[in-house]
């Protein structure tokens, strides 16, 4: 994503200057880390041999609203690259 932002020129400029890209990117990175502690926080506790129900249904449910985000990020960089600004149709 970095590398597509970096290299992608919208507007005169790349991407990656543009405030509202930068944010966009910042956030991926915070719920990629988030997603990446909670399976972590699980797997010990299936190693340590305790319950991990409540910790895989968490996983399940903001890993499947992270994939909704990074879909709609890929959209958000296509169209803003393309000219079309930021207009995603959320209504």
């Amino acid at each position: 994503m970095c590398d597509r932002a970096n290299n992608r020129v919208a507007f005169g400029k790349p991407l990656a200057e543009h405030q509202q890209i930068q944010k966009f990117i910042f956030d991926s990175a915070a719920e990629i880390q988030a997603s990446r502690l909670l399976t972590l926080h699980a797997a010990q506790k299936i190693d340590q041999g305790d319950e991990e129900r409540i910790e895989i249904g968490l996983i399940k449910v903001y890993g499947a609203d992270e994939v909704h985000i990074q879909n709609t990020g890929g959209q958000i960089l296509r169209r803003y690259a393309n000219g079309e600004g930021f207009d995603i149709g959320l209504r």
